[in-house]
């Protein structure tokens, strides 16, 4: 599923799988196609749908969102937490409480998927990774089913199964751009906390603890999954035992039997209730959505320079120059705080000019324990006169000066589109900080407009134990339906893994006159093809003019992974210089649309061209060849420098 930013058409292709007998058409899994979906909702809700590059980072859970939208959706009658839940059944022409084409199904049953944060530690990238954190929502989903019930309408309802959805879409909208694990949760914490006053924050707390993401937790760096520490334990004020891992039941759970039983489901046995989901006393430590004067201050140092478009809290007027540069719309009532909220004769007539604009907040004091965090609306918008040297950038001043955000302006036109910020504040815990926010228009007479909404500080777990409220009341037995037909006993799968082959057919080199080169790589023992990413380092002066094409010449099946980037957006293509880049479907950004001023200037993880999913469900064995041609031959010359696959097997 190839996901452009918000506006552009994405594109879903879904092929024949050939290992099962007979061939099986994705087209037909319910599971696979939710799981394709789920990949444009993932990444366009993350970082804002201006973007589509916030989940390239190692620690992110994008496969993992995508294989809970499809056990999900897919939930039947009768469903129990312990039963065996697999994605990619049908495709694989397995039963439905078949493994699919993860290592483990998804269950709450530690017995049968143990895994814990500290699975992804070697877990493969990225569908090891992100169906690790599937089992983590899964636990929440049942948590909340256990204490609201379960509701068969997903439009309406109002159940623990439709309250976990709702969480996990606001969480993305919440979490910041390149989350790992811990950003991940927190964002679901603090949407309960929006959305329901925080009266799930102890089942929730729960579910991430049993699975190794507990209060403790610590993420690290989310662009490596190997250096986090997993935790088993819950906020104060959540008391109760540490929820370590067992292999042989799932955590203390309220009694709820309301989904009823079939012959092949086993219902959960009652089991002690959870602690009383009360809530944390502190919950927001600071709002502000500038309806009224809370005691905010312009030019707090005395040393701003900007002419006009100065910060102010008013009802702003909408501008436009090839798009909106200032909108008359907030996040929440009728103000914001904006660099000069009037419209004017024309869009830059009261926007910043000529220097810099600052706003302090008031002083805000922070609790001494729990998970804080800052969360803010935004926006920073410009035309194409703007530099890297303009900018939107909010600092915390406390007993250090820590800048948590900043963005920055491009010489390309950028419209104003609300979007949010989510970080941690948790080094100031204990201080009294307040917040700066500057804006600037430096590179020149540019055209710069910035606005910021509903600034937020919430703390999770913090202050005095809570006096606890009445326990919840488990939901009524319901009638059990009728009973399902028992789906015949089959061999498990094994378990699916990725490797790495590396073509030995390198450096060729690509020189002056010469249209095509081709390079080998013989693979041998891989089996079926579940995924497969392709992974390129290309020496070339103007990337512009190559197109790359991939072959698996066993089958015949061939993709173009590359075709000119840059074209036709600019008639000769990126005139960069250099490719080092790993292409997968999975990917946000299209590689089409890269071309950086460093070098290489296409560099990272991107979509191809066309979706390598065209291999999915094909033989990885046998004889695999790059293509690459060059379209200008007379000036530019390159090497191939290394080439690889990597492919994951069901």
């Amino acid at each position: 599923f190839s996901t452009p930013t918000d506006g552009g058409n994405p594109r879903m292709q879904m092929y024949i799988w050939t290992a099962p007998n007979p061939d099986r058409d994705g087209d037909l899994d319910n599971g696979i196609v939710i799981h394709e979906y789920g990949h444009g909702i993932s990444i366009r809700l993350t970082g804002g749908p201006g973007t589509s590059s916030c989940l390239n980072n190692q620690e992110q859970a994008g496969e993992g969102w995508s294989d809970y939208f499809a056990v999900l959706m897919t939930m039947q009658p009768g469903d129990t937490g312990p039963q065996r839940r697999g994605v990619g059944t049908y495709a694989l022409n397995q039963p439905v409480d078949g493994t699919g084409i993860r290592t483990h199904p998804y269950t709450t049953d530690m017995s049968i998927d143990p895994r814990t944060y500290d699975t992804i530690k070697t877990a493969a990238v990225p569908h090891g990774v992100g169906s690790t954190w599937t089992t983590m929502v899964w636990e929440m989903t049942w948590g909340l089913i256990n204490v609201h019930g379960w509701d068969a309408d997903l439009y309406n309802g109002n159940g623990g199964n439709n309250l976990a959805l709702q969480l996990v879409i606001d969480g993305l909208k919440l979490q910041p751009c390149s989350p790992g694990f811990v950003d991940a949760r927190n964002a679901i914490l603090l949407a309960d906390q929006n959305n329901n006053g925080g009266a799930n924050q102890c089942t929730i707390w729960a579910a991430f603890a049993k699975r190794g993401l507990g209060y403790s937790a610590s993420q690290g760096s989310s662009s490596n999954r190997s250096d986090g520490t997993q935790a088993f334990d819950l906020p104060a004020s959540c008391s109760g035992p540490t929820a370590t891992p067992t292999n042989t039941s799932v955590p203390p759970t309220p009694t709820n039997t309301s989904v009823p039983p079939t012959a092949t489901n086993t219902p959960l046995p009652t089991n002690t209730p959870l602690p009383t989901n009360t809530p944390p006393p502190s919950g927001d430590v600071f709002f502000d959505n500038f309806e009224s004067n809370l005691g905010w201050t312009v030019n707090p140092g005395g040393s701003d320079n900007a002419t006009t478009g100065q910060w102010e809290r008013g009802n702003p007027e909408d501008t436009n120059s090839s798009g909106p540069k200032q909108l008359g719309t907030t996040v929440s009532g009728s103000n914001d705080l904006v660099t000069g909220r009037l419209a004017g004769s024309s869009a830059g007539v009261y926007d910043i000019d000529s220097g810099t604009t600052s706003i302090r907040s008031p002083n805000i004091s922070l609790p001494a324990s729990g998970s804080i965090t800052l969360s803010f609306s935004y926006y920073l918008a410009h035309a194409t006169n703007s530099s890297t040297a303009d900018f939107l950038r909010v600092q915390v001043v406390g007993s250090s000066t820590q800048t948590v955000f900043e963005e920055l302006g491009a010489n390309n036109d950028d419209d104003a589109v609300w979007d949010t910020f989510s970080g941690s504040l948790n080094s100031f815990a204990g201080q009294t900080v307040y917040l700066l926010i500057s804006a600037a228009d430096a590179s020149g007479a540019s055209l710069v407009e910035a606005a910021v909404d509903d600034v937020r500080i919430t703390v999770v777990g913090g202050g005095p134990t809570p006096t606890p409220g009445p326990t919840n009341t488990p939901v009524p037995t319901n009638t059990p339906g009728p009973t399902n037909t028992p789906v015949p006993p089959t061999a498990t799968p094994p378990p699916s893994s990725c490797t790495t082959y590396t073509s030995a057919n390198v450096p060729i080199a690509l020189p002056n006159g010469t249209t095509t080169i081709s390079s080998n790589l013989s693979i041998s023992g891989a089996g079926t093809i579940g995924d497969l990413d392709v992974s390129v380092n290309m020496a070339h002066v103007w990337v512009g003019d190559l197109s790359m094409v991939l072959r698996n010449q066993t089958t015949g099946t061939a993709v173009t992974i590359l075709d000119r980037p840059g074209v036709p957006a600019s008639t000769y293509g990126c005139s960069g210089d250099n490719i080092n880049a790993t292409l997968s479907d999975e990917a946000g950004s299209a590689v089409e649309t890269q071309c950086a001023s460093g070098t290489p200037t296409i560099n990272g993880t991107f979509s191809p061209n066309n979706a390598l999913s065209a291999f999915d469900g094909q033989s990885g064995n046998g004889n695999w060849v790059l293509e690459i041609t060059d379209h200008y031959t007379s000036a530019d010359a390159g090497t191939l420098n290394g080439w690889s696959v990597e492919i994951c097997t069901p």
